[in-house]
């Protein structure tokens, strides 16, 4: 009996010892994100090393307009990976859901939400004008009205602040009876370099350049996120709520405005809402877990408070069921 007891003890332990000598699996490999660039300096400077530094894993970001982020995510084979992708807009996730698009991104989740803003050049000529406007001695539209300000935006077709400056603008004519409003400002709507009525150059950008476009002095102002002017350190002006896209309570206002891109997809307007996502194209599924569970943490809540974005409750959209468990 104690002869058996001793084999059973010693078979015991060889299992043991062999377990505490087996390669522990450890958090490592690198976690692809593809993101809206108005959250690069959020991203690139805070939450993406903090995220290395808690997790292990190796951050890796790649910034753009989400509606190209979208696109190429469509393309036949995809022209990119991403292991998790954020968008600054909810809407675009429902071009890849479901079936007929692939079910490219099967669930989505609400992550933060903000507003545009107007920033301008601090040496620009005109920079005393937006100034009266700090100092509510002015209006908020009378400096994009100054002949010869040279006025920076996103392309319409590809990025929702194109989509959002058209669409705020348009409401800014109606609301505040401001004739021809977005024509005087914006010029042509899809030409990369039109004129106003008033000989105001609107060009148009990627949303990644737009921020060194105006800090070099080529552009007198621009349209930004307000996360993108502060974290830029950019001086800027506030919207009216009614025309800021960043309350849910205009949400119904917002959805009065639409617009169709050259690829004929109709946008209806709405709150600038963050989401994240893994999409299918997924590589290393237990690193993008961790960031969107980190995505998701009161730590990286502080970290785009420090920015300007503002929380949000995480609501899922989509196929509940296939949101990982680890989320």
């Amino acid at each position: 009996m104690i002869r058996n007891i001793s084999v059973a003890a010693a078979v015991t332990a060889c299992v043991v010892l062999s377990i505490l000598a087996a390669p522990v699996a450890a958090a490592g490999g690198a976690v692809n994100v593809y993101y809206a660039a108005s959250l690069k300096a959020l991203n690139e400077d805070s939450l993406g090393p903090a995220f290395q530094s808690q997790t292990g894993y190796t951050y890796q970001g790649f910034p753009n307009n989400s509606g190209l982020i979208v696109n190429e995510l469509k393309a036949h084979p995809p022209l990119i990976t991403p292991d998790v992708v954020e968008f600054a807009d909810a809407g675009l996730n429902a071009q890849l859901m479901g079936s007929a698009n692939g079910s490219i991104v099967k669930w989505y989740i609400t992550f933060a939400r903000t507003h545009l803003v107007i920033g301008f050049n601090p040496n620009s000529k005109f920079a005393p004008l937006f100034r009266k406007v700090q100092r509510g001695q002015t209006p908020w539209y009378k400096p994009l009205l100054a002949n010869g300000l040279k006025f920076g935006r996103t392309d319409p077709n590809s990025d929702p602040k194109g989509q959002r400056v058209i669409f705020s603008f348009n409401l800014a004519q109606k609301l505040y009876h401001l004739k021809n409003f977005t024509k005087r400002v914006l010029g042509t709507i899809k030409n990369p370099d039109p004129t106003g009525f008033n000989g105001t150059s609107s060009q148009v950008f990627p949303e990644a350049t737009l921020v060194s476009q105006l800090a070099s002095g080529n552009l007198d102002a621009g349209v930004f996120y307000l996360p993108e002017a502060r974290a830029a350190k950019i001086p800027f002006i506030g919207l009216p709520p009614q025309i800021s896209f960043g309350s849910p309570k205009y949400a119904k206002l917002d959805a009065t405005q639409q617009y169709t891109t050259s690829k004929g997809i109709k946008v209806t307007g709405s709150p600038t809402y963050y989401t994240v996502s893994i999409p299918n194209t997924v590589k290393n599924e237990p690193g993008a877990v961790a960031f969107v569970k980190f995505a998701l943490s009161k730590r990286a809540a502080a970290l785009g408070a420090a920015v300007g974005l503002q929380t949000v409750a995480h609501k899922v959209y989509g196929d509940k069921k296939a949101v990982p468990k680890g989320i």
